[in-house]
């Protein structure tokens, strides 16, 4: 008998490779403009693609999750649109997540291949419908003119998270490929870091340049010059400096995962050197949230992982001494941020500007209570044009109407999604660390150790989301979401194994 061929790659992805790039050759030359760079570069890049899938299994569902990872942190999200007129804007992420999302269907269909959310499923259904809801039942108000559609992106962006969510946790079949999207996830957060030191030397901010190196990439404008205690606060890749900060402190839990794991003397001095300039460029953001975020982490690992938190003692101690040397300014200028502030004390920060847009946390409260007392269950809407304040006066007896910027998720959510959205918040991102808690204690070995990470990840941005509006920072809100599904599919494959070993014991 013959040794049975190797299987040759289908011809199919290859064929809609290159039906995709004529597409968009066509519609390019068609719009006219920069669409003709954009719809050339798409033909240039399917191309090659289809050429490397008739040799090799490259359209994996694996791959294709590593390619939205590389997206999702080398392409600033709301910064860059593609040269097509529609009532939305379209950024590249948007595609690729409806790209995916259409070939899941598709997939799924042909192969029965179920959609799993596993224990996020209940708050994570429950969160969708009060959204729909509150939407719903104040369309009314939020759809008005001069609104430019802001409801429906915020809505949208709600909508992307559970479906990055759903295919993370669906579509990965094995534990080394749940360990290449963490790979992926944490070489991505070095090369932002990286970044993000070269900005707080120059100044320049290569993300901001994307679209004079790459065809068809149309830049929005934005803010990009923040400065606190005298230091430039870097965004990089991030909407925001404390997103970046949040984002780059949220994989240190996943780079002490890899470098636990390592086999080799070379690796582990790998992943540590990556973590090196992944807290630097944490640090440079100025940011005090990421201190909150830090401490939260460090408590879940001391519950779940205590003797490794004891072995990184020595670590933790030295790592300021290397933030200094390689941002010089940093570490003091955030000490110097929970200091006197152009003569405001850090508490009283907290209390000032009452009324106004940039107003303190602690003077949002009262506002922010009388405008949920119109809407309790479902809220105001996402971005309702009502969550205003007119404590800026622009004239005798004439107050300016203003959005109120809630510097706390927690308190943004129950004015924009009611007391039901609050609870559904709660649930998803606490119910989730408990839940992750709860695994890393019963589990051993790296499935363990990585659901111990994913543990500290939520719990990290659950006390995040006291200190800024986190939901609307949709990267940083994304690697939530895409942790939170490798963590719940690391504790299914893991059950999974126990029980087909519990069946082979049997039968022995």
């Amino acid at each position: 008998m013959s040794p049975p061929q190797a299987a040759r790659p289908d011809a199919l992805p290859a064929a809609l490779f290159v039906a995709g790039g004529a597409f968009a050759l066509s519609t390019g030359i068609a719009v006219g403009g920069e669409a003709i760079a954009f719809g050339a570069f798409t033909f240039v890049a399917t191309s090659l693609l289809a050429v490397g899938s008739t040799k090799w299994a490259l359209l994996t569902w694996p791959n294709a999750l590593l390619v939205f990872i590389a997206v999702l942190w080398l392409v600033p999200i709301k910064l860059y649109r593609l040269p097509v007129n529609l009532p939305f804007q379209l950024e590249i992420y948007r595609i690729m997540i409806l790209l995916l999302m259409a070939g899941f269907v598709v997939w799924s269909v042909r192969t029965k291949r179920p959609v799993h959310a596993f224990a996020a499923s209940k708050p994570l259904f429950v969160l969708t419908a009060v959204v729909l809801a509150s939407q719903v039942v104040n369309a009314p108000t939020i759809d008005v003119p001069g609104s430019e559609g802001q409801a429906l992106k915020s809505l949208s962006f709600f909508l992307s998270y559970v479906i990055v969510f759903l295919l993370f946790a669906s579509a990965l079949d094995t534990f080394h490929d749940i360990e290449r999207m963490v790979t992926a996830l944490v070489i991505g957060g070095a090369i932002v870091a990286v970044a993000a030191l070269y900005e707080g030397y120059t100044f320049y901010n290569v993300f901001d340049h994307l679209s004079e190196w790459i065809p068809g990439f149309v830049r929005n404008e934005r803010d990009v010059f923040d400065v606190r205690a005298g230091r430039l606060r870097v965004h990089a890749s991030a909407q925001h400096p404390i997103a970046l900060g949040a984002a780059l402190m949220l994989l240190l839990p996943f780079v002490v995962y890899l470098a636990a794991r390592a086999q080799t003397l070379v690796r582990r001095g790998f992943w540590i050197a990556c973590l090196a300039p992944i807290v630097a460029g944490s640090a440079a953001t100025i940011s005090r949230t990421t201190v909150a975020l830090g401490i939260a982490m460090i408590v879940v690992a001391y519950v779940v992982r205590r003797q490794l938190l004891a072995r990184l003692a020595p670590l933790l101690l030295v790592l300021p001494i290397f933030v200094h040397a390689v941002a010089p300014g940093a570490m003091g200028g955030l000490l110097k941020s929970f200091g006197d502030q152009e003569g405001t004390t850090f508490v009283n920060s907290f209390y000032g500007r009452a009324g106004e847009s940039g107003s303190g946390r602690l003077a949002d409260i009262g506002p922010a209570f009388d405008l949920w007392s119109r809407s309790p269950i479902v809220g105001l809407g996402l971005d309702s044009p009502q969550i205003v304040t007119t404590g800026i006066s622009i004239g005798p007896g004439q107050p300016e109407a203003v959005p109120i910027i809630f510097d706390n998720q927690y308190l943004h959510t129950l004015v924009t999604l009611g007391l039901a959205g609050l609870i559904a918040v709660v649930w998803l991102v606490w119910g989730l660390t408990a839940w992750f808690v709860r695994g890393a204690k019963e589990m051993a070995g790296p499935h363990g150790d990585l659901v111990a990470a994913c543990a500290a990840v939520c719990a990290g941005y659950g006390a995040s989301m006291f200190f800024y509006d986190s939901l609307a920072q949709v990267q940083v809100t994304l690697l939530l979401f895409i942790a939170a599904a490798l963590g719940l599919r690391t504790m299914a494959l893991a059950e999974g194994r126990a029980d087909a070993d519990e069946r082979r014991s049997t039968m022995h």
